[in-house]
């Protein structure tokens, strides 16, 4: 189903029966972080990076993202926050599922900024990365991201 141009809807899933990477929507992840890869801008590392996240919740909308280099590095922008802001720009603030895709020999974490930014999100957050041939490894953010900085840690008036 179709909501607007670029976002569509994952297709069902028992939302109770706990994530696996091998199960209908984790594939369905894959397949769309697969596409989206395609189009990355990554003419400095040539490593590109497809990611596509699932809202948290009915009608369980997919974002995607891919990176995006710029000459001065720092403005460049990782797969997996640019997937973040397209649900942002919907008002989606909850994901559940996230899958990242890149040509890498083996799977490859985000790197510790779309960590940061990803747990702002929900640490139980499911992900699969998938490297080429198809090598997959399957992570819950809160594992690969201890003691994180979080709007607890924030001093406020």
């Amino acid at each position: 189903e179709q909501l607007m141009e670029g976002v569509e809807v994952c297709p069902s899933a028992d939302p109770t029966a706990p994530p696996r990477g091998d199960d209908a929507v984790q594939r369905y992840l894959i397949q769309a972080a697969r596409e989206v890869r395609r189009f990355t801008w990554s003419p400095y590392s040539h490593f590109g990076v497809g990611a596509a996240l699932r809202e948290a919740g009915p009608p369980y909308r997919v974002f995607r993202g891919t990176n995006c280099e710029n000459a001065a590095y720092p403005c460049g922008i990782c797969a997996e926050r640019g997937a973040i802001m397209q649900g942002i720009a919907v008002g989606v603030y909850r994901f559940d599922r996230c899958a990242i895709v890149t040509e890498a020999e083996k799977p490859t974490a985000p790197c510790g900024q779309c960590r940061q930014m990803l747990s702002e999100f929900g640490l139980d957050l499911f992900m699969s990365s998938v490297a080429k041939n198809d090598v997959q490894a399957d992570y819950v953010l809160r594992d690969i991201l201890p003691h994180c900085f979080t709007r607890e840690d924030l001093i406020r008036p």
